[in-house]
């Protein structure tokens, strides 16, 4: 016995010996459709199937449509997006008079991939991971805070060996950004000027990258040190 699948006409075979003689199913092997046949015939003609029975797939619901946005002559340009290949690598500890200043360096270190805390509330807490190094960047001022407050005095006390592993922005009016001339007389490892703090990424990715290359020695030995591998 021969047909054709009504579905998606593959051709079917089937064994005349093997066909019963009431009505039966058949399942088609590519698009798994069934096909009706009434069983054997006295002519030995294959019988066009009487009925198909193949899984419909649900409908699919249609979005409702959105009204196009109102045309305008100006267009503003899209809003700046962290890139996804910035993983987190550290945190940044900042204490600036200012808290929009200190929103923006919070968005700039963000950029490249810090997560920052403020200085407070839990003040002596975070002076102290600070001291231990928990933290690889601190952006702060030298002036208008509180001396309990002033986290660039608490940086130039650090041991040398966590000193060495924080990254020390100062912020501030009398600075020129990038300048290195004063970031060395301010014991810094960068100077930005105020206006400057929410747009001083690359600066900063510049200045690490220079940093580390003066600091990998030390670092690599510490490190094997604290593995006591020295």
């Amino acid at each position: 016995m021969q047909t054709n699948c009504p579905q998606c006409s593959n051709r079917l075979v089937l064994d005349d010996a093997k066909v019963p003689d009431t009505p039966f199913m058949l399942k088609c092997p590519k698009c798994q459709g069934t096909v009706k046949l009434p069983g054997k015939t006295g002519n030995g003609e294959a019988p066009q199937p009487a009925a198909v029975q193949a899984q419909q797939a649900p409908p699919i619901k249609q979005a409702p449509s959105q009204p196009p946005p109102p045309s305008s002559s100006v267009v503003a340009p899209p809003p700046p997006v962290r890139p996804p290949s910035a993983p987190q690598i550290g945190t940044a500890l900042i204490s600036v008079p200012s808290s929009e200043q200190a929103e923006s360096l919070g968005t700039m270190l963000g950029k490249l991939g810090f997560a920052s805390e403020r200085l407070e509330p839990q003040l002596e807490e975070k002076v102290l991971k600070l001291q231990q190094g928990e933290y690889a960047v601190v952006a702060t001022t030298r002036n208008g805070v509180p001396e309990e407050k002033n986290l660039y005095r608490i940086v130039c006390t650090l041991s040398p060996e966590v000193r060495r592993r924080v990254f020390l922005v100062l912020v501030g009016d009398e600075f020129k950004s990038g300048e290195g001339s004063e970031a060395f007389a301010a014991l810094a490892d960068l100077v930005i000027r105020s206006n400057d703090a929410a747009t001083g990424d690359r600066l900063v990715a510049r200045t690490m990258i220079e940093r580390r290359r003066v600091y990998q020695t030390f670092w690599d030995a510490e490190d094997r040190r604290a593995e006591g591998k020295l």
